[in-house]
């Protein structure tokens, strides 16, 4: 395994997934000091064409992967002035969707998870990208300004989301990224994904989509209802 490797997110959640089994078993405050220390460590690209800039890319085809179509469907749903995808600090380690304000500054990231249905994994990887942009801001490695506060949302089928347990946790990290002076406040939220109360009902709405994109259909017309969707909760 290379240095830069194991100063990565994924592979800090699969060692704690080791030792804990689910990460909404670490110590949050602890955990959110540790993010801190290892976006300290973490190797930004070398000037790549791709990183550090506010990019749209909305090219769907046949075989693209579940999480990258969703990504891209808001994205396409989203004003093109304002709302931007994969955000890159490296080749492997991107936000998945930067919002700006009216005066350009970037003042949401956005994680999306279409797979499994671990919350905390979710709400600590984008945290861990916030400290990353903290830290590109000290390095003025930035495009924009970054408002005050970011808010950090986590976006992602409604079962991920549920019941108390997640609500509970989700109040613990927003306390402690208020009590932490180096998050600067940041809010953290959960927008679920339409038509996803039920996996078997996300996984059929995410076949229709990309059937539409495998007969050629999919236009924006077909984007109707989730246009509204996203325009009113974004």
């Amino acid at each position: 395994m290379s240095i830069k490797d194991s100063a990565s997110f994924s592979r800090w959640a699969i060692d704690k997934r080791k030792l804990y089994g689910n990460l909404k078993k670490l110590d949050i405050a602890n955990t959110l000091e540790e993010l801190y220390k290892k976006a300290t460590e973490f190797f930004f690209a070398d000037e790549e064409a791709n990183s550090f800039k506010l990019r749209r890319n909305t090219d769907l085809h046949p075989t693209i992967k579940k999480e990258h179509l969703w990504e891209r469907i808001i994205t396409m749903c989203m004003p093109k002035a304002c709302f931007y995808n994969q955000f890159s600090f490296n080749r492997t380690n991107n936000i998945d969707l930067v919002q700006t304000d009216a005066n350009g500054a970037i003042c949401r990231l956005f994680e999306l998870k279409t797979g499994s249905n671990e919350l905390a994994h979710a709400a600590y990887e984008i945290i861990f990208y916030y400290a990353l942009m903290l830290r590109a801001r000290r390095e003025e490695l930035l495009p924009a300004e970054l408002a005050k506060p970011v808010t950090l949302t986590i976006v992602a089928p409604n079962y991920y989301c549920k019941n108390k347990s997640h609500y509970r946790f989700m109040d613990e990290i927003q306390k402690n990224l208020s009590d932490n002076p180096y998050y600067e406040k940041a809010l953290i939220s959960f927008l679920p994904l339409p038509f996803s109360s039920r996996r078997e009902e996300f996984e059929e709405n995410t076949r229709k989509l990309r059937r539409k994109i495998i007969g050629g259909t999919i236009a924006s017309d077909n984007l109707k209802s989730f246009e509204e969707y996203f325009l009113k909760n974004l």
